[in-house]
Parts: structure tokens; sequence; C-alpha cells
């Protein structure tokens, strides 16, 4: 009778070893979707201020001196869902021109930044102007015959967060029903040892 208990007990551990190895795998592969999926998302938020600065720089570089800088359009308000936006600052970190307003007034890239993006030739950060107000940025330093300086575009991440969070509840939505077909698999089968008992 002792070895036939001892041999059930054998065999549900073995079970529930391999119900939580799949668990855990389930758990990662879940994780690394997510991640891959997020950081695909940022990244591509990165496209269009890259874009955006290639253009200004190349006619900052290109602009005669009589002519000034060139035209950036009307400023708008910034926000997470708000569209492209550019700012040229000189070389002492002044602004020269932007399309972008938080309030009245053009909020200041991190000197940091700016500092960062002229020693780097370039560079993309997330910037957080205020809370709840995120931007995808990219910031280059330019050179003309109007002066020198740096050109900072950049993006709402309003969109790129919404889908991000749409991924993160379908792979978690995924996980759980990986998760519960597992959980009933480890039921069936510890219902079957019982019934069938150890091999004779």
């Amino acid at each position: 009778m002792n070895d036939v208990v001892e041999e059930l007990r054998s065999r549900r551990s073995v079970v529930l070893v391999a119900w939580l190895g799949c668990c855990v795998l389930a758990t990662i592969g879940a994780a690394a979707v997510y991640a891959v999926a997020q950081q695909v998302g940022r990244r591509a938020a990165d496209d269009v201020p890259r874009a955006l600065v290639a253009q200004q720089v190349a006619a900052l570089s290109s602009r005669e001196s009589t002519a000034g800088l060139p035209a950036l359009g009307p400023a708008s308000a910034l926000s997470s869902q708000s569209g492209p936006f550019v700012i040229v600052y000189d070389s002492a970190h002044r602004v020269l021109s932007t399309t972008a307003l938080l309030g009245d007034t053009t909020p200041g890239l991190p000197s940091g930044t700016l500092d960062d993006a002229v020693s780097r030739g370039g560079t993309s950060v997330t910037w957080q102007p205020r809370v709840g107000v995120r931007e995808a940025v990219t910031a280059q330093p330019w050179t003309g015959p109007v002066g020198s300086g740096v050109v900072v575009a950049g993006v709402g991440l309003g969109a790129t967060e919404d889908r991000a969070r749409s991924v993160l509840v379908a792979v978690t939505a995924g996980w759980v029903a990986v998760v519960l077909a597992l959980t009933a698999a480890v039921v069936v089968l510890r219902r079957g040892t019982e019934r069938t008992g150890p091999a004779r």
C-alpha cells in the first residue's frame, strides 16, 4: 500500500513540476513578446522626428545668410497626442524658431540633451516637459551661414503608448489563457492518474 501511495505522489510531483516549468516558459514568452513590441513601437516613433530634423538641418546648412531662418509654420500646443513639432536653438541654446508651445511659452529641452546632441552628432530621447505630456524627440546640431545650434523635432507619444497598452492587454489575455489550459491539463492528468493507479 505504501508503495502505491509513493508512486502516486511521485507522478503528481512530476506533473506539478512540468506545469510549473510550462508556466515559467509561458511567462517568459509573454514578457518577451511585449518587450519586443513595445521597443519596436517606441523606435518607430522616432522616424518622423528624425526626418524633420534632417530636413531642417539641410535647410539651415544651405540657407543664405541674408535669408534668415527657414519658416517652420504656425506653433501649436504640445500634448501626448500632438503632431510633429520643430524647435531651432542657437549655439547658446536660445530658441530661434519654434512650432511648439506649452501654455504661452516654448518649453526648453534640457541643456544636457542639447549638449549631448552636439557632442555625439545627434540623439533621440523621450521628453516629458509636463506631467502627462510625453514626446519622442530627436536633436541634431546644425551649422550654416546664419549661425549654428541644435535642431529639435518631436511628436507626441500618446498613440504609441496606446498601442503598447493594447499589446499588453492582448499578451496578458494570451498568457492567462495558456496558464488556464495548462492547469486544466494538469487536473485531467491527475484525475487520470488517480483512476488508473500505479502499474502492477
